[in-house]
């Protein structure tokens, strides 16, 4: 989500699009409009979702979109 309203946060969501191989994505970063490498061990299930977000408050993204205790949220990027 890119530039969202002002009680909104902004973040980047990944899918694995594979129904049998998990994803790595340990030491990969984004470098182009959004600064973030993804720590050593960090992979996607398959057909996962993993998101990463420009906020240091984890727990009030995860209020605002209502997710489940278990999706994963990396950040701030």
């Amino acid at each position: 989500m890119y530039n969202p309203p002002p009680e909104g946060f902004e973040f980047v969501e990944l899918h694995n699009r594979s129904a049998e191989l998990p994803l790595d994505l340990g030491g990969m970063d984004f470098t182009d409009g959004v600064d973030f490498e993804f720590p050593q061990g960090t992979s996607l299930p398959p057909l996962g979702y993993l998101l990463v977000v420009g906020t240091t408050n984890i727990a009030g993204f995860r209020e605002h979109h209502g997710l489940d205790p278990a999706t994963p949220v990396l950040g701030p990027y």
